[in-house]
């Protein structure tokens, strides 16, 4: 209950803090010089061999030639590329013009939108295939009681709340997309959140 407790405090306490407006632009200018540019928006296809190794090659593939089922804006986060690039800075525009024009937000929605279809066609996969056990080992105790209604849902091939909230858990057991996945000194110091970088 104790650690519990910390971590809640820590995550929607002093987490919550934005860092000072220097820092901010400090960051902003300095992703924008590492980031916004086309080699790195090339290092961005190496997302697509993690959701290869996640979800498997014909998933995935199937997943990168077809039309997309989820997107970014069904999870709240298409504008978002990760936790670290959030800010409300003036500065923040010249991240967000580095990362289009330099095709590094194009291929990471790329990365992310295969991810999440390919792990919707894994998971509704193995519902119709009845191996419920491969689902439950992971989420039987995230969903609880609804866990029966995710796999209905996966049958029948709903995009439910539940079945988003599982593609979401995907998604942010590779990429720290929310303050919740980020390390506690992160979340602790929002001035030495640049440090991060």
């Amino acid at each position: 209950e104790r650690e519990l407790r910390h971590l809640l405090d820590v995550r929607f306490g002093i987490g919550e803090k934005a860092a000072a407006g220097a820092m901010q632009d400090t960051k902003n200018i300095l992703y924008s010089a590492l980031l916004g540019n086309p080699i790195s928006a090339a290092t961005q296809l190496g997302d697509l061999g993690v959701a290869i190794y996640i979800n498997g090659f014909r998933k995935t593939l199937a997943s990168l030639v077809t039309k997309r089922r989820v997107k970014m804006e069904d999870f709240g986060i298409g504008d978002n590329l990760a936790e670290e690039f959030a800010t409300t800075r003036k500065t923040s525009k010249i991240l967000r013009a580095s990362f289009k024009y330099s095709g590094f937000k194009t291929i990471d929605r790329l990365g992310k939108e295969t991810l999440l279809n390919g792990a919707l066609r894994k998971y509704e996969s193995l519902a119709k295939a009845g191996k419920i056990d491969k689902i439950a080992n992971k989420y039987k105790k995230v969903f609880g009681d609804e866990f029966s209604q995710l796999v209905s849902d996966l049958k029948n091939r709903k995009i439910s709340e539940n079945v988003k909230l599982l593609l979401f858990n995907e998604l942010a057991d590779i990429q720290p997309i929310t303050l919740t996945e980020m390390p506690e000194m992160y979340l602790r110091l929002p001035n030495g959140r640049v440090m991060y970088m």
